[in-house]
């Protein structure tokens, strides 16, 4: 090889160029888990001599086109057409651009990429739907996700896999992926700002808090369900926090169980104001019936919170059962308010708890997630 074409080979090594295609980037309203996965790690990557380009959905405010964490960010078509404009999208940008490896994340309808992309190719799942897609969509809006899932074992046979749970990893391979295609990297935390408050004492009055999207699927009608059979034995609060199409429906619930004074509703919250609240909950649950891995579960803990979720796939890989806190059987009201009441009623035992919450989430770090997501993408272009 002659001197031009080793510095090239040498070049390559220190600096790739990856093309990365999600439905909403960071800054979109919508974004949520699946959004601060990919955008943590490929921000780890461009701070580490890379070049980073994202396609996503343009939203009302937006700019077409704009650097965030130094990844660019290119944004076109809207959410309802959007997998439909990708093919076109991607095939001119990789003729503007050598990219060495494209990151499809498939958090929603698939992008197919493999079809128009002569490039190796990372597929990036948190979760696959499957039937569960019925109890979170309106049935033809289900039945397309649904059925759009089928071909993935086909089209992606030549792809390579990153999944962010052992529960994803196991659904994968049961949908035809080889595991030897397949690398679990778990998700970080940022400890910068989930953190422990200045005055680590929890207020007197005793609060369990609801963190994410207010949506069918989330299943938080089952706490509000749950709280008469708490309240028999203490007295506690439930702060809902976040916004969504299920607000209302909640609010009748809590009304017609007479509880709507122990039941608040925040509506949207800010980064630092999640934090606060999750700072001073006592416990934070999560009874949603299928999720990628549970981010919310790690954020609590990192803030000294224990949390309950629903043992379903995904959630029970984020919870340290009898450390970070409690898993119940999804749907089992009683059986969800015996676990709150068993982590609430005994001061030496919950303080156990927020202490192993602590340690557990100090081993969730964004670093660690896009050092091991880097090495894994060098490995399949070299």
């Amino acid at each position: 090889m002659n001197l031009k074409g080793q510095l090239q080979c040498f070049l390559k090594r220190c600096l790739m160029r990856i093309l990365a295609i999600n439905w909403r980037d960071i800054n979109n309203p919508l974004s949520g888990g699946a959004e601060i996965h990919l955008h943590e790690i490929l921000k780890y990557i461009v701070n580490n001599g890379n070049k980073v380009t994202q396609i996503s959905t343009l939203f009302k405010g937006a700019e077409k086109e704009e650097i965030i964490d130094g990844i660019r960010i290119i944004r076109c078509g809207g959410e309802l057409y959007f997998n439909f404009a990708v093919p076109k999208l991607v095939i001119d940008e990789m003729r503007r651009n050598d990219y060495d490896i494209v990151i499809d994340d498939i958090n929603k309808v698939p992008f197919y990429s493999p079809l128009y992309v002569n490039k190796p190719i990372l597929a990036v799942i948190p979760h696959i739907f499957g039937k569960t897609i019925y109890n979170q969509a309106d049935p033809l809006s289900a039945t397309y996700v649904y059925f759009s899932e089928l071909p993935i074992r086909k089209i992606y046979k030549n792809a390579y896999f990153e999944v962010i749970s052992k529960s994803t990893e196991d659904d994968v391979v049961k949908r035809g992926i080889p595991r030897n295609r397949i690398k679990t990297i778990e998700c970080g935390v940022d400890h910068n700002l989930y953190k422990l408050p200045k005055n680590r004492k929890k207020p007197n009055k005793k609060t369990i808090v609801y963190v994410g999207r207010i949506k069918k699927y989330k299943s938080v009608d089952h706490i509000v369900k749950a709280m008469p059979y708490i309240l028999e034995r203490m007295d506690v609060k439930l702060m809902i926090v976040g916004s969504g199409d299920y607000i209302n429906t909640l609010k009748s619930l809590a009304r017609n169980l007479d509880i709507q004074d122990k039941v608040f509703f925040t509506g949207y919250v800010s980064q630092e104001r999640k934090v606060e609240l999750l700072q001073k909950a006592y416990l934070s649950i999560y009874p949603s019936l299928i999720e990628g891995w549970g981010l919310v579960n790690i954020e609590a803990n990192a803030c000294g919170t224990p949390v309950v979720a629903s043992n379903v796939p995904g959630l029970r890989d984020s919870v340290n059962i009898g450390r970070s806190g409690l898993l119940y059987e999804y749907g089992n009201l009683k059986d969800l308010a015996n676990k709150v009441i068993y982590l609430l009623k005994d001061r030496e035992r919950y303080n156990g708890f927020v202490k192993s919450s602590i340690e557990w989430a100090s081993t969730f770090r964004w670093k660690n997630t896009g050092k091991e997501t880097l090495n894994y993408i060098k490995s399949i272009i070299k």
